[in-house]
Formats: structure tokens, C-alpha cells, sequence
């Protein structure tokens, strides 16, 4: 995700259109991979794209709210990594479980520093 973040195209003005590894070239993972992981982010509308089939390659226009807030709760390596092993611990790793482990962790950290929340 946070090498969408960082393309200069997914303003919401352009779209760009690519095989999943030509759009995630600094990822070293292969095409099939990537692609499958851009389809779970499509389904989690973290990103406004679409997937086609015929041709393999992903059409992207933007990051959604959600898809900036996913990027901004694990931007963090150590809370990413706490949230992806208590997911695990768990046995519910899905990136949306993950997502609210992190949400979980910054929020107790919040509390650490400021006191409580207000609901």
C-alpha cells in the first residue's frame, strides 16, 4: 500500500494501467502474487481500480479514505508487525483483522501518552 501511496498518478486525476508487478516494481514479489494482493485491496476498497481479467492488468485511479487510513494505522514497522503476530496468534490474519489490531495498538499508545479518549 504504501508504495500506492507514493505514485504521483493515483491523485485521482489519472489513472495508470499496468500488470501488478509493473505498478509495484519496488515490491520483490511475482506478478501473480502482487496481483492477487492488489484484488484483496480492490475488494477492501482501499483503492478505487479495477481488475481485468482479459488482459491481467489493474486500471488505478486513487487511494480511498479507508485506503489512507490503512496506510497511516501500519506506516509504523513495529506496530505493523505486532498487529500481523497477534492476528496470527489469533488465527485471523485477513488484512481487514490486521487493520483493526493496529487501530487497537495506536489507539492504546494514544492512551499511554494523552490519557483516555473521549468516546
Amino acid at each position: 500500500m504504501l508504495a500506492l501511496e507514493r505514485s504521483p498518478n493515483l491523485n485521482g486525476r489519472a489513472n495508470i494501467m499496468g500488470h501488478a508487478s509493473e505498478l509495484l516494481p519496488s515490491i520483490e514479489r511475482n506478478d501473480d502474487e502482487l496481483a492477487y494482493h492488489l484484488m484483496l485491496i480492490l475488494e477492501e476498497k482501499w483503492l478505487v481500480g479495477v481488475y481485468v481479467r482479459i488482459s491481467g492488468q489493474f486500471l488505478l485511479e486513487r487511494l480511498t479514505k479507508d485506503g489512507h487510513d490503512f496506510i497511516d494505522a501500519t506506516r509504523d514497522r513495529g506496530i505493523w508487525d505486532k498487529a500481523k503476530s497477534r492476528a496470527s496468534d489469533a488465527g485471523g490474519a485477513t488484512l481487514g483483522f490486521v487493520w483493526e489490531i493496529a487501530k487497537t495498538l495506536i489507539r492504546n499508545e494514544i492512551t499511554k501518552h494523552i490519557g483516555p479518549l473521549l468516546p
